[in-house]
């Protein structure tokens, strides 16, 4: 993905659950959320891939505007 996000793994750790499940219920709220968000054209996809990383996928836009925002 452009972005990785190692979130579920540190909240699997707290809640003692299985990181890839914490990711994959971040992911559902994530995306039932984005729907109706103002960045909804800017994330293309994401992805759980284990050990419990999201994975976003950018459009090129929203790529374009990261790599040249200033520090």
């Amino acid at each position: 993905g452009d972005l990785a996000c190692n979130a579920a793994l540190l909240l699997a750790k707290t809640l003692r659950r299985n990181p890839v499940e914490v990711a994959g219920n971040i992911k559902t709220a994530f995306v039932s959320r984005l729907l109706s968000s103002s960045i909804k054209d800017k994330v293309v996809s994401l992805e759980v891939v284990k050990p419990g990383f999201l994975n976003f996928r950018l459009s090129s836009s929203a790529s374009l505007a990261t790599a040249c925002a200033p520090p």
